[in-house]
C-alpha cells in the first residue's frame, strides 16, 4: 500500500482585518475547498481514532457547505487512515478530474505515514502561529480552536 501525502497550505491575507486561509491537500489535491479546516478536529485526529468533522462551514455547521459526513480516522501501527463514505460527503468543489472522481467516489481511503501526518499538522500550526504574529487583526477561519491556544506551542 502506498501512502498518501498530507499537506496544509496557510495563506496570510494582504489586507487586515481578515482570516488566514487554510487549505488541506492530499497528494497535492484540495479536499473540500468550500469548507474550512476545523483545527481542533484536525489536531484531535492526530491523537485519537474516530469520526472527525475536519471540514466544516465557518458558522460551524458542515451542511451549510454540503459536507454530510465526518472523516473516519483510524490509527494503525504503520498508517493513519482516513475513510470517506464517498467524496460527495465532502461537499462540492474538490479538485479532482472526472476520471479520478469516478475512481475514488465510493469508500475512499487515504493512508498516511503517521510521522508525516503529525509533521504536516505541526508545520501548519507553526505557520499559523507566524501568521498571527504578523498582525493582531488576523483571525483563524475555524471552529473550536482559538489563537491563544497556539501561544503555548513549541516552535
Amino acid at each position: 500500500m502506498q501512502n498518501n501525502q498530507l499537506s496544509l497550505s496557510i495563506s496570510v491575507p494582504d489586507k487586515q482585518p481578515a482570516s488566514l486561509t487554510i487549505e488541506l491537500l492530499v497528494d497535492g489535491k484540495h479536499l473540500a475547498p468550500r469548507g474550512v479546516v476545523d483545527l481542533g478536529q484536525l489536531i484531535k485526529s492526530v491523537h485519537i481514532s474516530g469520526e472527525h468533522w475536519i471540514f466544516t462551514c465557518e458558522c460551524g455547521t458542515p451542511l451549510c457547505v454540503e459536507i454530510t459526513d465526518p472523516i473516519s480516522v483510524r490509527h494503525m501501527p504503520d498508517a493513519v487512515e482516513w475513510h470517506f463514505k464517498s467524496l460527495d460527503s465532502l461537499g462540492a468543489g474538490f479538485d479532482l478530474d472526472d476520471a479520478e472522481y469516478e475512481r475514488n467516489n465510493t469508500n475512499t481511503i487515504f493512508h498516511f505515514d503517521p510521522d508525516q501526518y503529525v509533521q504536516a499538522v505541526e508545520k501548519a500550526l507553526r505557520d499559523i502561529k507566524l501568521g498571527l504574529a504578523v498582525s493582531n487583526d488576523i483571525s483563524l477561519p475555524c471552529i473550536n480552536y482559538m489563537p491563544q491556544e497556539l501561544e503555548g506551542m513549541n516552535n
